[in-house]
C-alpha cells in the first residue's frame, strides 16, 4: 500500500512538473499565439513609434519587414545592459540583409529613462512611445515574464520564435545570426 501511495504521489509530482514545464516554454515548443486576430502590430503599438531623440514615425513602416523582434528591456536590468550591445551589434550587422525591425518595448521608470537607455546604447531601432499605458499588457500578451526577453513575431503579431522558447535571448540571437550566416 505504501509504494502505491508513493508512487501516485510521484507521478502526480511528475505530472505537474511536465504541466508546469508546457505552461512555460521550451526549445521544442511554439510559445501560444496572442490573441491579435487580424489586427497586426501597426494596431498594438498605435499608429506612431519614437526612435531615441523622440522624433515620431508612423508604425506601418513595420508591415514590410519579414519579420519584428520585439525587445522587452529596461535599463534599470543588469541583464538588460549586457544584453543590449549584443542586440545592437546584431542589427547594425544583420538588419538590411535579415528584413527585420527591432522594437524596443519600455518597462523603464520613465520617458526619460527610456530616451537615455536608448541613447546611451546607440539603439538606432524604434520603440513603443512610453506614454503607452499598456507595456505590461504586452509583455504579458507576449510571455516577456522576464528581462530582456526578445519575441520574434510577423507583421501580422503572430509570435515565430520567443527567447524562452530558445533558452534566452542570447542564445535566440545566435541562432537568428546562423540563420543569416547559412544564407550567404
Amino acid at each position: 500500500m505504501r509504494k502505491m501511495i508513493v508512487l501516485t504521489v510521484l507521478i502526480t509530482v511528475f505530472g505537474a512538473v511536465l504541466a508546469g514545464q508546457q505552461m512555460g516554454c521550451s526549445a521544442d515548443q511554439d510559445v501560444e499565439e496572442p490573441e491579435l486576430g487580424d489586427v497586426g502590430l501597426v494596431n498594438v503599438f498605435g499608429p506612431e513609434l519614437v526612435d531615441a531623440g523622440g522624433n515620431s514615425t508612423s508604425s506601418a513602416v513595420l508591415k514590410d519587414n519579414d519579420y519584428v523582434l520585439l525587445y522587452f528591456s529596461a535599463e534599470s536590468c543588469p541583464s538588460c545592459r549586457e544584453f543590449t550591445p549584443k542586440l545592437v551589434d546584431f542589427y547594425e550587422k544583420y538588419a538590411e540583409e535579415g528584413n527585420f525591425e527591432v522594437v524596443f518595448i519600455s518597462l523603464d521608470d520613465s520617458e526619460s529613462d527610456m530616451y537615455d537607455y536608448m541613447e546611451g546604447y546607440n539603439m538606432e531601432w524604434f520603440a513603443m512611445p512610453y506614454d503607452r499605458s499598456d507595456a505590461s499588457d504586452l509583455a504579458e500578451k507576449y510571455l516577456a515574464r522576464n528581462t530582456p526577453a526578445l519575441v520574434n513575431v510577423s507583421p501580422e503579431g503572430y509570435v515565430l520564435r520567443h527567447s524562452a522558447g530558445e533558452r534566452g535571448p542570447f542564445q535566440m540571437l545566435n541562432r537568428l545570426a546562423d540563420s543569416f550566416r547559412d544564407r550567404r
